[in-house]
């Protein structure tokens, strides 16, 4: 039998339905703090969460930095 030295999983909407989970997260995140749930909110974490994925991929926010500045981004607009 051959012997593999990696195996890599594409996990982002293939092995596992990332847009429901984190909707899921979002409802309960904004529930547990009594923010109201509408589309709007969604919207908004939407937008500022793609922002700072540009962001990450141009090396402004590194792998170690604080990933919650999108939600606080979010929560002043």
């Amino acid at each position: 039998m051959k012997k593999y030295k990696a195996l890599f999983f594409d996990f982002d909407d293939t092995l596992f339905d990332f847009k429901k989970s984190e909707t899921i997260a979002l409802e309960e995140s904004f529930e547990h703090f009594g923010i109201e749930k509408n589309e709007e909110m969604f919207s908004l974490y939407d937008k500022e969460n793609q922002a700072y994925w540009r962001a990450f991929e141009k090396g402004i926010y590194k792998g170690d930095g604080d990933s919650s500045v999108r939600f606080k981004t979010s929560a002043e607009e």
